[in-house]
């Protein structure tokens, strides 16, 4: 019986996740810099222009624990310091995927850098952290100008 009342609890706290995650939306600043796909990290962007990055996880129903697990997460650096950033949980409990590539869920951290870096080159380092182990790392120096 105390299985049955810790589980039907488990899944009432999972439900009232999903309705606050799945509503949050956090939102953006100017413009993304995406840097997990290098062909498309800009080499340049304008100085003191907002922007944000916003990576991390994608999670299948079966692989929902990745994105509960709070040692997941995304960590930006600029010029060697690391960024704050919000996290962005959407919980799809319901989902039925069509595809393998159908993400139901997800886990990303939102950084937002409303007013933007000077002129000169920065060095971005993002890093993708799977349940407290490092899983990706991307590197990539953009010069703002202006």
């Amino acid at each position: 019986m105390r299985r049955v009342v810790t589980a039907i609890i488990v899944v009432a706290a999972l439900f009232a996740l999903e309705a606050t995650a799945s509503a949050r939306h956090l939102p953006t600043a100017g413009t993304p810099i995406r840097l997990l796909n290098p062909a498309v990290t800009p080499t340049t962007f304008a100085a003191n222009t907002p922007f944000f990055v916003r990576h991390g996880f994608a999670c299948l129903p079966e692989e929902l624990a990745l994105c509960l697990d709070s040692t997941t997460e995304f960590r930006l650096y600029v010029d060697g310091q690391r960024m704050r950033s919000a996290l962005d949980l959407e919980l799809n409990l319901s989902c039925q995927p069509v595809g393998p590539s159908d993400e139901c869920s997800s886990r990303l951290n939102l950084t937002n850098v409303r007013f933007g870096l000077p002129a000169g080159p920065h060095a971005f380092r993002g890093e993708w952290w799977a349940s407290g182990e490092l899983s990706i790392v991307r590197e990539a120096t953009i010069e703002f100008v202006g």
